[in-house]
């Protein structure tokens, strides 16, 4: 038996409804082929952010926004109100996770 899992996001140029119909449309006479939708747990924004992103920017922004969203879940159990952190003046990764947790984490609370 063959799985093909299909992306779910509707993140490129043909929308997942389309994609799922042409690929059904092309294993319909396959009888050892299962289609699933790969939903929000395989290659989805969630799971594998990057594979979504153009850029390098975008990708530090979507792993930064992922981190960030843990964080907040963590910090709300453990009743943390401030969060300390250092500076790296030539990561251009540090300066943009913490510039998007100084917008984020008051909004947070």
């Amino acid at each position: 038996m063959l799985h093909l899992f299909l992306v779910s996001e509707d993140s490129s140029l043909f929308p997942f409804a389309v994609r799922q119909q042409l690929v059904q449309a092309g294993i319909a006479d396959l009888t050892n082929v299962v289609f699933h939708p790969s939903g929000p747990y395989i290659i989805s924004q969630a799971t594998f952010p990057s594979y979504f992103q153009k850029d390098d920017l975008a990708v530090i922004e979507s792993h930064a926004n992922l981190d960030l969203a843990i964080f907040v879940k963590i910090a709300e159990r453990l009743g943390i109100k401030a969060r300390y952190v250092g500076e790296e003046p030539t990561s251009t990764v540090t300066r943009r996770y913490n510039e998007i947790m100084a917008q984020r984490l008051p909004e947070a609370g």
